[in-house]
């Protein structure tokens, strides 16, 4: 939580997420999103250009993980 009240944008994400989902900041541009099961986490993968770059700044990475399932992006140019 102590994340959360820090960042507004890991706020936001938390908002977007699927249930079971949590997200959380490793080396201050890379967001880890920890899903439950393989299907939730590449759903969230699949939507990340839609709904989780536009509150991104440049530079950030989105790291997806799930059941069986790990993807990193690029950083955002």
């Amino acid at each position: 939580m102590f994340q959360i009240a820090q960042s507004p944008t890991l706020y936001l994400m938390s908002l977007i997420l699927p249930t079971g989902c949590k997200c959380t900041i490793v080396k201050n541009v890379t967001y880890r999103i920890v899903c439950p099961d393989f299907a939730t986490a590449l759903r969230v993968w699949n939507r990340r250009m839609r709904c989780i770059y536009p509150l991104l700044q440049s530079g950030d990475v989105v790291e997806v993980m799930g059941e069986g399932f790990y993807e990193i992006s690029n950083p955002l140019p």
